[in-house]
């Protein structure tokens, strides 16, 4: 579907767009079911970050202690954040999930779920071109405590940039879209 958001592009639906339809609407109705953000609680966010695409989900603790999603996003990289570094890839995932909630997470204490050790030393990292700053200076108004897992078991974030990548067109890099998909219950249920 998300061919028919481009400018100047006829909108002509298909059945692949019948069947990403019915994809999104079997996916927001079974489990896991997105519960309303809560804003007592503290938020665990997951993210990561890859030359496709950026993933991140939004976390908190029920009353039984597991973790349950109250917002996904993903978004597909432009041309000039696919020759990112990993590390430039993985805060910019995390700028772009922490934008998402900006109201609710200024104030809290957010736990961020990242595979690269990089953003473990956020607090120490140099900056070394103009972009790196602006995300640098973004990050630390948040009070964040970053845990790192490996790749291998951050599955819930990698598999949002993999959705991206497997819904962009396998064209060439400058004609893919910066689209970004955000699944998110109403905060105010």
């Amino acid at each position: 579907m998300r061919h028919l958001l481009k400018k100047n592009s006829p909108f002509k639906w298909t059945s692949a767009c019948d069947a990403e339809l019915e994809y999104i609407k079997q996916s927001l109705v079974n489990d896991p079911i997105l519960k309303p953000l809560d804003p007592t609680r503290e938020i665990v966010t997951s993210t990561d970050g890859s030359v496709y695409g950026l993933g991140w989900c939004h976390m908190q603790e029920d009353d039984d202690g597991n973790l349950h999603a109250d917002s996904y996003g993903a978004c597909a990289t432009t041309p000039a954040q696919a020759n990112y570094s990993a590390d430039n890839l993985e805060a910019c995932a995390l700028v772009y999930a922490l934008k998402s909630i900006e109201q609710l997470a200024i104030h809290k204490r957010i736990t961020v779920i990242t595979d690269n050790a990089h953003l473990l030393h956020l607090n120490t990292w140099h900056p070394v071109n103009p972009r790196q700053r602006r995300m640098l200076g973004y990050l630390m108004q948040f009070n964040l405590s970053i845990r790192f897992i490996r790749g291998s078991r951050n599955l819930l974030a990698d598999a949002l940039p993999v959705y991206t990548r497997t819904q962009v067109s396998r064209r060439e890099k400058t004609t893919r879209p910066n689209t970004c998909i955000r699944l998110t219950t109403s905060f105010y249920q």
